[in-house]
């Protein structure tokens, strides 16, 4: 689901809770809705948002399917972030498209993800500027626990 965001400093309480956003463009933010989870029955939904805090620029975060952007996870083990695979989502239906999201100025896009371990994990995602493929680097999120 795309918003446009009233006040930009409506998310700006979701981002002093964590690590912050990586650059390489700080006005690209992705941001959990909260920095401790805990395992329901084996698995938890983590909400997050993607805001565009650019006046002017137009960014581009591709699609894996099923209608969901291209969100990458991560689990600290050792020091180290590695890649943790997302399980399945189930079935996906034809119609929801890619998935590929475009934030203008302003915008928010808000999804979820399913996790079904405990650890300390963030949240990952290409995105690029509008018509611009050469430009795409990888934005981080705020670290959250899952218990």
């Amino acid at each position: 689901m795309k918003r446009v965001v009233v006040c930009v400093l409506a998310i700006l309480p979701h981002m002093a809770c964590g690590e912050g956003v990586t650059d390489p463009w700080p006005e690209v933010a992705i941001v959990t809705v909260g920095t401790e989870f805990a395992l329901v029955e084996e698995t938890v939904a983590i909400s997050y948002a993607i805001s565009n805090l650019s006046t002017e620029t137009t960014y581009y975060i591709p699609g894996r399917g099923c209608g969901s952007p291209e969100i990458q996870v991560d689990r600290r083990l050792g020091g180290r972030w590695v890649g943790y695979d997302i399980p399945p989502a189930g079935p996906c239906l034809a119609v929801l498209g890619p998935g590929s999201v475009t934030l203008a100025p302003f915008e928010t896009f808000e999804g979820w993800i399913s996790l079904n371990s405990a650890g300390v994990f963030r949240l990952r995602f290409p995105v690029r500027v509008q018509g611009n493929p050469d430009s795409e680097r990888q934005q981080a999120s705020n670290s959250f626990l899952v218990h």
